[in-house]
C-alpha cells in the first residue's frame, strides 16, 4: 500500500507524500488491479448525518477513476472510531445523489443521512 498524500508526509509515514494526489493511499487488489483511496474524517461519532468535503479535483478524479475508488468516511476518530465504506458514489459523469445532497461552490459538501 502507498501513502502518496500530504497528509502522510505529516503524518510521518511517507517523506515523500504530495498534496499533487486527490486521493490518500492506493493498493493492489486481489484481481491485480490499482485502488485509489479516499479517507475522510470527523471528530464527531456517527449518528444519522454525516458530512464533509471534496475538492473539486478529488472529485473529478474519483469520476474519472470511477471504477477504481474508494471512499471511506471515518468517524470519532478521537474515541472510538468506526467507518463506512462508500460504494458506487461516482460514476465517469455524476456523483450518485441517492446517498449524498450535495451543494457545489468551490469545493464540494457532501451531506447524508444514514439509512
Amino acid at each position: 500500500m502507498q501513502k502518496p498524500s500530504e497528509n502522510a508526509k505529516e503524518a510521518g509515514v511517507n517523506p515523500m507524500g504530495s498534496a499533487g494526489f486527490h486521493y490518500d493511499m492506493e493498493y493492489i487488489n486481489e484481481s491485480d488491479e490499482l485502488i485509489y483511496v479516499e479517507v475522510k474524517t470527523s471528530a464527531s461519532p456517527v449518528k444519522k448525518k454525516i458530512e464533509f468535503y471534496m475538492s473539486k479535483d478529488e472529485v473529478e478524479f474519483a469520476k474519472q477513476n470511477h471504477s477504481q475508488y474508494e471512499l471511506f468516511y471515518v468517524s470519532d476518530i478521537n474515541g472510538t472510531p468506526s467507518w463506512i465504506k462508500f460504494n458506487n458514489l461516482f460514476t465517469e459523469d455524476t456523483v450518485n445523489t441517492e446517498q449524498f445532497m450535495i451543494e457545489e461552490e468551490t469545493e464540494y459538501k457532501f451531506l447524508g443521512k444514514l439509512r
